[in-house]
Parts: C-alpha cells; structure tokens; sequence
C-alpha cells in the first residue's frame, strides 16, 4: 500500500534519528551543559513535531511497524543462507553480530586510522592539562566521531531488518570517513578544523 511504502521510506531516514543526541551532546561539551540542554529541547520539539506529523499523514501503525526495531523482522540471511526470520533472542544476537564485524570487517583501516588520531591527540591534551571544552573545540572531527558512535545502532539495525542491505550502514559510516578526512587535514597540517 502507499501508506507501507512512504512508512519504509520514513524508516530509512529514523537510521539518522541518532545525529539529534549527537549534536546536542557535542554542544554540551563545548558550549556548556546548559547550552547542550537547550538544544535538547529543541530536539526533541522538533522529533514530537515531525512524528506527529508523519503519524497524522500515513498513520501510527504504519509508521510504528517500520520504525521500531522491536517489531521488525531480522533476517537470518545474514548468518545462513535461509529465508527465515530470526525468532529467537540467540538468533537475533548472532545476526546482529554478524552486521558489526561486517562492517568492522569493511571499514577497519579508516576505525584505526581515526582511533590512533584520536588516541594521539587524546595524550597531547592529557600532557597540557587543557579543558574538554577547548579540546573539542580545536577538534571538530571529534563531532564526525560521535555522530559516527551514536549513530551505529540504528544503522546496524537497519542492516539487519528483512530487506536491509549493506548500504543501510551508510550513515554510520558517512559519519566515521569525515572523522577520516578532517583527521587526515589536521595530521597534513593544512587546516586547523577550528
């Protein structure tokens, strides 16, 4: 129905519900708390308005259904060849496995690459004393790992619903290459990301 269709349309967008507690918890630890918790007023207004919205246009069971991991099918074709659901909690468990290290399994150069940076200038402000606060504002692409960080779940998800693809891990995966590249400018010393 149209109604189906538009609601799995609207879940490939819930794979960026997570860049909102992102966002907000980058601006609380660099403008302040009271900043940060500003901004999760504005968040969750805009999240209520825009359900709302879309549980008005195409209906609260449709929209339910095809956006809560807990009502969507898994597919076991991840871990066997088989066109069954995963039923069981172990099942679910070994499909969900099975998404992460296929993503780790795919990306481990850039997940290391970023994590040595970050390890590396995690000593440098160790060694200075400097405050969180300046460090992430020096740091942007520390905003790019967080998004990265939070927004994994709801890809992996994604992923292993029925009918997930590989390319369902995009938004995670958008998130950790910028880390990359911003890591990358800052290493080359071209920018200062600031």
């Amino acid at each position: 129905s149209c109604s189906g269709g538009a609601a799995a349309a609207m879940n490939s967008k819930v794979t960026f519900l997570p860049l909102l507690p992102s966002l907000v918890l980058f601006v609380a630890i660099r403008d302040g708390w009271r900043r940060g918790l500003l901004s999760i007023g504005f968040a969750i207004l805009a999240v209520v308005t825009l359900t709302g919205m879309l549980m008005a246009v195409y209906g609260s069971q449709s929209i339910l259904d095809n956006a809560l991991p807990a009502r969507m099918r898994w597919a076991l074709s991840l871990v066997t060849p088989s066109t069954r659901f995963a039923e069981t909690p172990a099942e679910k468990i070994k499909v969900l496995y099975s998404a992460f290290v296929e993503i780790i399994l795919e990306y481990w150069w850039v997940m290391m690459f970023v994590g040595v940076v970050a390890l590396n200038k995690l000593s440098e402000r160790q060694k200075s004393k400097q405050p969180y606060a300046s460090f992430f504002r020096e740091n942007r692409w520390t905003l790019s790992v967080i998004a990265c960080v939070l927004m994994l779940p709801a890809a992996l998800i994604s992923r292993v619903k029925a009918g997930g693809d590989f390319n369902t891990q995009t938004p995670a995966v958008l998130f950790l290459m910028l880390a990359a590249g911003q890591c990358l400018l800052q290493v080359l010393g071209t920018t200062k990301l600031s």
